[in-house]
């Protein structure tokens, strides 16, 4: 199943294709984004706590399939850490555990 266009360019790092249930459900954006911990790459924050923090939330919201948490990753990275996810290969990640390998 292909995605729309402009998914398809938003996620374009992101190789899901191969992820058991793709495509998942992903919650509405009024539903999650206001529980994010944001991660700017620009402060004195290290990415394994922006990495827990993230994981934390992604628990307590009942999120746990891999796929719908690399979606929703992207969404908690603001200004030079969005610009370091829209720098990677496309295709590049094809797991969860590749994208923290990566922000690291």
């Amino acid at each position: 199943m292909a995605l729309p266009t402009f998914l398809a360019k938003q996620f374009a790092p992101l190789d899901i294709y191969s992820i058991a249930g793709y495509p998942n459900h992903v919650p509405a954006c009024h539903q999650w984004n206001s529980y994010f911990p944001r991660s700017s790459g620009n402060t004195e924050r290290r990415p394994n706590q922006h990495l827990k923090d993230f994981h934390v939330c992604m628990e307590q919201q009942g999120i746990f399939l891999e796929e719908v948490q690399m979606k929703l990753f992207k969404w908690s990275l603001d200004e030079d850490a969005r610009v370091w996810f829209k720098m990677i290969p496309h295709g590049s990640v094809s797991s969860l555990k590749c994208f923290h390998t990566k922000f690291y």
